[in-house]
């Protein structure tokens, strides 16, 4: 009788902590490391679109003359990176800046 109880044991023990190794999906955790301007197009395609935002202002800085500047060039350079993954957002950005 105690071996059946051991064996329940151990079979209940073991489904218990097998449960602890799995994993939660969700979001990856975000940083607040600097981005850096020479961004490759993968990369930036990568980010989100807060992130891409964000990269597109930092590169433009003063320059940006209108609010709307911004969200228009982060998308068109987005759909740009598509053809050309390797090319650097700066570039892309500088020819395209009004």
């Amino acid at each position: 009788m105690t071996r059946i109880r051991l064996a329940a044991l151990a079979l209940s023990a073991a489904a218990v902590l097998s449960g602890c190794a799995q994993t939660t999906p969700g979001q990856v955790a975000m940083t607040t490391e600097p981005m850096s301007p020479d961004m490759s197009c993968a990369d930036f395609t990568a980010l989100s679109d807060r992130d891409r935002l964000k990269f597109t202002k930092e590169v433009l800085g003063s320059d940006s003359s209108s609010v709307s500047q911004p969200v228009i060039l982060s998308a068109l350079v987005t759909v740009l990176c598509q053809r050309a993954p390797d090319t650097a957002v700066k570039d892309l950005l500088i020819k395209l800046r009004p």
